[in-house]
Parts: structure tokens; C-alpha cells; sequence
């Protein structure tokens, strides 16, 4: 009796578990997808000899490449403010890979176009 009493609870169990794992996948509402960046928008050059006027390093260089918003130091694999030498240096590396070659290029025109006056 107490065999047929085990087996009857586990069934009622394994038939609740597969009940409630049934009614998850079909009526759960997925994750909404969340489309706004937290970062802030790419510095204007103006804004930007205005601050290394100020004797501020600006240390972020915000470029858009392919609908996302990256930043240029972090592409070339170089240290946040690095001077022009070093980043045209980390340019012609990286353009020599193909995969990157692209991404490199937008990178280093930005920063190109951040640190000339």
C-alpha cells in the first residue's frame, strides 16, 4: 500500500511540474528589448577644443559604426587620451587585419578629427 502511495504523490508531482513548465513557455511575455544606449552622443569638435582649451584631457572619443555608438581609443586597443603618434600606430596595425579594418579606419578618423586643430 504505501508503494502504490509513493507512486501515486510522485505522479501528481511530475504532472504539476509539467503543467506549470508548459504554462511558462506558452504564456510567459518575453523580455522587453531595451533600444536606448546608456552613452552619451559624440562630442562635437567644437566642444572639444573648447575643453582641451581648458586644459582638459578629454579621454573618450564617441564614434558611430555600423548603428552603434563606440569609442575610438577603446578600438585601436590603445589607453584612453593616448596622443595622435600612438593611435596612428594602433591604426596601421590593426588595418593590416581585414576583420578590423573598417572599424579601425572610422576609429581613426575620429580621433583624427578630435586632435587636429
Amino acid at each position: 500500500m504505501q508503494a502504490k502511495l509513493f507512486f501515486f504523490i510522485n505522479s501528481l508531482i511530475v504532472i504539476f511540474l509539467i503543467i506549470r513548465i508548459l504554462s511558462n513557455l506558452r504564456g510567459g511575455r518575453p523580455t522587453p528589448l531595451k533600444t536606448e544606449s546608456g552613452s552619451k552622443k559624440p562630442m562635437n569638435p567644437e566642444e572639444f577644443r573648447h575643453r582641451r582649451g581648458l586644459g582638459e584631457k578629454v579621454l573618450n572619443v564617441l564614434f558611430e559604426f555600423e548603428g552603434q555608438s563606440l569609442d575610438a581609443f577603446e578600438v585601436l586597443g590603445v589607453p584612453a587620451g593616448s596622443d595622435l603618434k600612438t593611435c596612428h600606430r594602433a591604426y596601421l596595425d590593426l588595418r593590416k587585419n581585414q576583420a578590423h579594418g573598417l572599424k579601425a579606419e572610422a576609429a581613426w578618423k575620429a580621433i583624427e578629427k578630435h586632435l587636429k586643430f
